[in-house]
This record gives structure tokens, sequence and C-alpha cells, in this order.
């Protein structure tokens, strides 16, 4: 349990992150505002869909689609374990209940396989854009990072 330098290391992080997305904030701002709370159903619907279940990804390329999917799903399920282990910098019993719970023993036994498919589909990603080059893809220092 190191609060100081994690919450020194946080602001360092989130000033960063801040002075990264100024231009994007400006750039938003900009745009005509769109109405949001019209066709909640829809909305939600395409929420699940394509966002969560990512289907727009799969249905195009197969493979790429697969591999972008199992990397989202595996930056939500890795997130959970990086919230705990970040709460645990100012406090070491956070995130004790849930990991002890039934749902934290479910999430803790898929968190290892997610771990590995994230890992294989990074090294694919890693692959097709040095390797294969498909034409939409660029080999930018970006996109490998």
């Amino acid at each position: 349990m190191f609060p100081i330098p994690v919450a020194i290391l946080t602001a360092v992080s989130l000033a960063f992150f801040g002075y990264a997305v100024v231009k994007w904030v400006r750039l938003f701002l900009s745009a005509r505002p769109d109405p949001r709370w019209d066709r909640i159903g829809t909305r939600l619907r395409n929420l699940l869909t394509i966002a969560f279940a990512q289907t727009k990804m799969i249905r195009g390329d197969l493979k790429a689609g697969v591999m972008h999917a199992v990397i989202f799903w595996g930056f939500l399920v890795i997130s959970v374990r990086t919230l705990i282990l970040f709460g645990r910098g100012f406090d070491a019993d956070f995130g004790q209940n849930f990991l002890q719970s039934r749902f934290g023993t479910l999430y803790t036994w898929t968190l290892i396989p997610f771990e590995a498919l994230v890992l294989l589909a990074v090294c694919y990603a890693a692959w097709r854009r040095i390797i294969v080059k498909p034409k939409r893809l660029t080999l930018s220092f970006e996109g490998l990072f």
C-alpha cells in the first residue's frame, strides 16, 4: 500500500491524458449538437449489439473481427482487475469482498484465459500489421503501439 506514490502517478497520468485529449474535445465541441435522447430503444440495442457484441467488426473480415472483439472483451475483463489493483495502492483490502464472492471467484477463473486470448489476439494483430499488411492498415508507430 503506497498511497502517496500512487496519487502522484495518478496525477501525472491524468495530466498527460488531459493534454492528449484537449484537441479531441475541441473537435467534438465544434460539431453540431445531436439529439441523444430520441430513439432510446434503438440506441440501447445498438449499444449492446454493435458496441459490446462487436457485431459490425465480426461481420466484415471474420478473423480480424474476432481478433478485435477478443481484444475489446479482454480489455473489459482485465480492466476490472486493473481497477482492483489500483485501489489496493490506496487500501490493501480494496476489492477483497468482490474477489471472495462467487462472482469474484468466477471472474478470477475467467481472467487468465482472457489474458491468454488477448495476448494471442494482439500477436495476431501485430502479425497482420507487420507481415500481411492489408491495404486499409498503415504501418505506423501508433498502430503498433
